[in-house]
């Protein structure tokens, strides 16, 4: 196997690989590129929000139906609450619907907090650059050491 430079490993063709199961082993055989190539690829910056987008857009399809179904799956654990079904089969939708609401809450507060730890991140990597930028000298200006020059 041929070991190329990182930089000749197409993001796209990569990504498609990993989207679709290949182990970095198989991807780096399929590239023609080591496999550390692809550990390295995979660890650089903005790489692995690219290919947790395209994995995120390979279940979309997915998720759409399940959003759809979920409102008729609600409404049939419903209907089974009904006094005139047995006991045990309205004990059973019960709790089925009660751990359904418990778990959708606690990831619904989850991404809640998410959220705000990501504006906060957001928030301190905004000042730590302003503060990077006021540093810096202006272009054509030398760095001052406090002492005078003249």
């Amino acid at each position: 196997m041929s070991v190329t430079s990182i930089s000749h490993v197409a993001d796209d063709d990569l990504i498609a690989l990993l989207v679709g199961g290949a182990s970095a082993a198989d991807a780096a055989s399929q590239l023609g590129v080591s496999t550390s190539t692809i550990y390295r690829r995979v660890n650089a910056p903005g790489f692995r929000d690219k290919l947790a987008a395209a994995r995120a857009a390979q279940w979309e399809p997915a998720a759409d139906r399940l959003r759809s179904a979920a409102g008729r799956a609600v409404e049939v654990l419903a209907e089974l609450l009904d006094p005139e079904q047995p006991p045990a089969t309205r004990l059973r939708a019960a709790d089925a619907l009660l751990r359904h609401a418990l778990e959708y809450r606690r990831s619904a507060e989850l991404a809640a907090q998410i959220a705000a730890m990501q504006a906060r991140l957001d928030e301190i990597q905004q000042r730590a650059g302003d503060e990077q930028c006021d540093e810096r000298p202006e272009a054509g200006s030398t760095p001052s050491n406090g002492a005078s020059t003249s």
